[in-house]
């Protein structure tokens, strides 16, 4: 695999609370450089960082997060934000869907929140969810609600505090959606040998705040 291939999994991740339009300007830079597939910013951050990727003449994605870190604001807030980051320039969205409904074993509900997002914004839909809180049958009906409501992808894990995923919930998960729907994991990998381990686990995309690390070692060992 090259440095073109590996960037092309990256998405490159600063939802932090303390970023500032310093630290956009930045990531949208070194993702333009670097050949990055996506960047992910808050909110809060989208309008300027669409400006500084159109600045820039960039290919790389914009995407957002919605529900975020928790999933349990209302349908219709997590609706309303997701439209707000469409029409400020989004390309794709990451939604955080509600624990508390999984694990009451409210699929509808989880099926009615990632449908209204899917329809009022007509861009690809990533649902987010906690692998450490729900069990591999609650996360096999998930799949099933999201898939149908249109979602394009299911993200392991939000990143969000010590929610990493282990290689085997990737893979667990990979295997439920196989040719159906990708899989996308939030971790901090450290090395390029542990990206190629999760991406070897099924993971086709990664979001993660260390893109540029790992470039780097991947270059210095060339």
């Amino acid at each position: 695999m090259n440095k073109r291939e590996i960037a092309n999994y990256i998405e490159y991740t600063n939802l932090a609370p303390s970023v500032t339009k310093q630290d956009i300007a930045k990531i949208c830079e070194d993702a333009t450089k670097n050949n990055l597939r996506a960047v992910y910013v808050n909110p809060k951050y989208v309008e300027y960082a669409r400006m500084c990727l159109d600045d820039l003449g960039s290919k790389v994605k914009l995407g957002t997060v919605v529900g975020y870190p928790l999933g349990e604001n209302t349908q219709e807030i997590k609706a309303m934000e997701a439209v707000m980051a469409k029409e400020a320039g989004v390309d794709e969205i990451d939604i955080v869907v509600s624990t508390s409904a999984i694990l009451t074993g409210n699929y509808e509900y989880i099926y009615e929140e990632v449908r209204r997002v899917v329809d009022c914004t007509e861009c690809p839909i990533k649902v987010v969810y906690n692998p450490h809180l729900i069990s591999e049958e609650q996360t096999e009906r998930l799949c099933e609600a999201i898939i149908e409501a249109g979602a394009k992808y299911i993200c392991v894990s939000t990143g969000y505090g010590d929610d990493e995923p282990t290689q085997e919930m990737i893979k667990s998960v990979a295997d439920m959606v196989a040719g159906v729907m990708e899989v996308k994991a939030n971790i901090n990998v450290d090395t390029v040998s542990d990206l190629y381990d999760n991406i070897c686990a099924g993971a086709t995309k990664i979001g993660t705040t260390t893109a540029l690390k790992l470039l780097e070692e991947f270059s210095n060992k060339k």
